[in-house]
């Protein structure tokens, strides 16, 4: 999923960011969680249909999301070509998801975030 995404970008000409535990699997992995999460700078019900995605009323296992400001996508990290969200946007998304999304929050913060202080 990471590379189709990474190519449908570059074919259009959109930018993405991995995000929530998808993203934090990237740079600080510590919860496994079976769902793929990037934010798009695009259409997403075009982007979902270039990469063959179907919508599901239940147990999606992509989540394709529309970033509600510009500033989700500023400090994007590429990590191996693969575009990742900020370390602090990984972290405000993944604490505010609660359950495990905190523990990886922490994780982020731990690893990533506070040894840059």
């Amino acid at each position: 999923m990471e590379r189709a995404l990474k190519e449908e970008a570059e074919n259009t000409g959109f930018r993405y960011g991995l995000a929530l535990f998808t993203g934090a699997r990237k740079v600080a992995p510590f919860v496994r969680f079976p769902r793929f999460f990037a934010y798009v700078g695009n259409s997403i019900e075009g982007t979902a249909n270039a990469l063959s995605l179907k919508k599901v009323d239940s147990g999606a296992n992509v989540t394709l999301l529309e970033p509600y400001d510009e500033g989700i996508l500023l400090g994007l990290q590429d990590v191996n070509g693969i575009k990742v969200v900020s370390d602090i946007q990984l972290y405000l998304d993944l604490k505010s998801y609660g359950g495990r999304g905190e523990d990886a929050a922490q994780a982020v913060y731990e690893q990533r975030i506070r040894p840059r202080w």
